[in-house]
């Protein structure tokens, strides 16, 4: 791909046009670079979860039985018969 070079400068209306092609570029670069830290903070983000998610699991499941309530016979609903 080719660079097209920038047409001169010639009239007040070419200066105006060009300062606003250059604003227009350099909040293009700040919004990619603002989009760039909120990707790596979210990567960030997403491992430290991994990581305590891995820490929780490494522990015994039937321990999470023993802390559910029990059920009981008449829980089940019955025949149907009420």
């Amino acid at each position: 791909m080719t660079k097209k070079h920038a047409r001169p400068i010639k009239t007040e209306r070419d200066y105006h046009g060009a300062v606003s092609v250059a604003e227009k570029i350099r909040k293009q670069h700040q919004r990619e670079q603002d989009e760039e830290h909120r990707l790596q903070q979210l990567i960030h983000a997403m491992e430290k979860f991994d990581d305590q998610g891995d820490e929780e699991d490494s522990g015994d499941d039937t321990d999470d039985i023993v802390d559910l309530p029990r059920r009981r016979w008449s829980d089940e609903g019955g025949d149907g018969d009420q």
